[in-house]
């Protein structure tokens, strides 16, 4: 799957960072990702894995990472808050 060459990244309406997608896993022909992304829900990682169970291939997973060292820090900053929390940031697109 491909995706836009550079996303923005909004958590509770406010700009993260700016992120390059890669696929990771599930659903081989998802739609097409927006070049932004609002993470509007949170979830505990076990929760997440059952929504994955029961969802089976109509999900698919995309790893981020910054576009540069100049978005690094806001990424740095939203991996720190997931982590922290033992959570999942979520965007439906």
């Amino acid at each position: 799957p491909k995706a836009p060459a550079s996303i923005s990244l909004f958590k509770l309406g406010e700009k993260c960072c700016d992120v390059v997608a890669t696929f990771g896993g599930g659903c081989a022909e998802p739609e097409t990702l927006s070049n932004s992304l609002e993470i509007d829900q949170r979830a505990k990682l076990d929760h997440c894995r059952e929504h994955l169970k029961f969802a089976g291939d109509t999900v698919t997973i995309w790893t981020f990472s910054p576009t540069s060292k100049k978005q690094a820090k806001g990424f740095a900053a939203l991996k720190s808050y997931f982590v922290s929390k033992q959570r999942v940031g979520l965007a439906e697109s």
